[in-house]
Parts: structure tokens; C-alpha cells; sequence
């Protein structure tokens, strides 16, 4: 019975070292910890209080907790709404990394990065289409997105 013993702790204990090296690798090798910690710089100067205090409370909610998809998505789609694309597409490549599986920051990456990088914007709105094959917006926008560059048949047979 002492040698069970021994053998039974001695698996406890490699056994709870594997999960807590497991659980260190996956913190580090997540999506989460490649998260910067600040949201980008939002000039203010020229805008109204109620907006100001808006975009400062959605990018107070994404410091706390960074690791927020839903943070990143509101704080992008609050910039995008205010014609501030280049930083409303960072916020939605955050979402999007934090919860590939959300159609949403896939899409709106797809729209706000168009005009600055459109193989982002491509690949953004493919993703969208995958994730949500019915939706015909993101199927448009890709489409004219194909035709402008001049891929239109990268997709065909999708």
C-alpha cells in the first residue's frame, strides 16, 4: 500500500504541474496577451462633450479589461461612426483576434480597412462571409472589393 501511495502523489504531482505549465503556455500563446494594453490616441480637441465623453469611457472600459472583444468592437464601432476609420479598424482587428468567431469585427475590419489596405479588407471580409455565409452585405462588399482589385474570380466556387 505505500508504494500506491507514492505512486498516487507522485502522478498528482506531475500531473498538476502539467496544467499549470499548460495554463502558462495557453496565457501566453492566446490571442489576449498580444493585446496591447492602450487603445489608440483619439484627438478630442475639436469634438462635442457628449462625444468626448463617450470615446473616453469606451477606451476607459477597454484598458480595465483589455481582453475584451465587446469593448473593442463597441470602442471601433463608436470611432467608426465618427469617420475615424483608421483607428476604428485597429480597435475591430483587436476584436476580431480576442473572438475570431464573431462575425461582426471580421466585417466591420472588412469596411474600415478598405480604402487603407485592401488585402486586410479582403481577407477581413472573407472571413465574415465564412462566418456568416447568408449575410449579402458582406458578400457584396467582398464582391466589389474583388472586382475593384481585380480578383473576381479568387472566390469562385465559394
Amino acid at each position: 500500500m505505500p508504494h500506491m501511495r507514492t505512486s498516487f502523489r507522485r502522478w498528482l504531482l506531475y500531473g498538476g504541474t502539467a496544467i499549470v505549465l499548460g495554463s502558462v503556455l495557453y496565457w501566453f500563446l492566446s490571442p489576449a496577451a498580444k493585446i496591447p494594453v492602450f487603445p489608440p490616441e483619439v484627438d478630442l480637441t475639436n469634438a462635442s462633450a457628449p462625444l468626448r465623453e463617450l470615446i473616453t469611457n469606451a477606451r476607459e472600459a477597454v484598458i480595465r479589461v483589455p481582453g475584451s472583444a465587446n469593448h473593442w468592437g463597441r470602442l471601433g464601432m463608436i470611432l467608426l461612426a465618427n469617420e475615424r476609420d483608421v483607428d476604428a479598424a485597429l480597435c475591430f482587428q483587436q476584436a476580431a483576434a480576442l473572438n475570431p468567431g464573431d462575425f461582426r469585427w471580421h466585417y466591420y475590419l472588412g469596411l474600415t480597412s478598405t480604402a487603407m489596405n485592401r488585402d486586410l479588407a479582403i481577407s477581413a471580409l472573407t472571413k465574415a462571409c465564412e462566418i456568416q455565409a447568408n449575410d449579402p452585405m458582406a458578400h457584396s462588399r467582398l464582391g466589389e472589393l474583388l472586382l475593384v482589385t481585380g480578383r473576381e474570380n479568387s472566390t469562385a466556387g465559394k
